[in-house]
C-alpha cells in the first residue's frame, strides 16, 4: 500500500489502530495520483472515502452450514431493488440535467442515489456472508 504525502504522526497511528482492529480500505482518486505524478503537488494523504469494519469475532456456524439459502433469503431485497434500479436511473439522468444546468446536484437526488447503493451493498455484503445482520428494508 502506498502512503503517498503520508509524514507519519497521528495521521499513522489512528491508520495503524485500524488495521489491527479490523479491516481498513483507502482509495486514492487517479486524478489525483496523475496531478501528483506530474509534480502538480502533493495531496497531503487525503482520500476521498475510508472503510473501516471491524472483524467479526464470530459468525453464525448454521449460515455458513446452510450458504446456499442466503440468495432466498434476499429474493424480497432484489425485488424491490430491482425497482428502485430502474427508479435510480431516472434519477441519475435526471441528476445529470440538473448538474449541466445548475451546476449543483440536488441534495434529495444525491441522498436517494447513495440509498440505493448503500442497501443494494448490504445485501451483497449479507450474501457473500461478510455479515450474519440481515439486511434492513431502507434507504437508510
Amino acid at each position: 500500500m502506498s502512503t503517498t504525502g503520508n509524514s507519519g504522526g497521528p495521521e499513522q497511528d489512528q491508520q495503524q489502530q485500524a488495521y489491527a482492529q479490523g479491516y481498513h480500505v483507502g482509495y486514492q482518486h487517479g486524478m489525483q495520483a496523475a496531478r501528483e505524478a506530474a509534480g502538480q503537488g502533493p495531496s497531503g494523504g487525503y482520500h476521498p472515502f475510508q472503510v473501516t469494519a471491524q472483524y467479526p469475532p464470530t459468525q453464525s456456524r448454521l449460515l455458513m452450514f446452510f450458504f446456499f439459502i442466503r440468495g432466498f433469503l434476499l429474493f424480497p431485497h432484489y425485488f424491490v431493488l430491482a425497482f428502485l434500479g430502474i427508479a435510480a436511473f431516472w434519477v441519475g439522468l435526471f441528476s445529470w440535467f440538473a448538474v449541466v444546468f445548475t451546476g449543483t446536484y440536488p441534495r434529495p437526488l444525491w441522498d436517494f442515489q447513495v440509498g440505493v447503493m448503500r442497501w443494494a451493498t448490504r445485501c451483497q455484503a449479507y450474501m457473500l456472508a461478510l455479515t450474519d445482520e440481515y439486511p434492513p428494508f431502507t434507504l437508510n
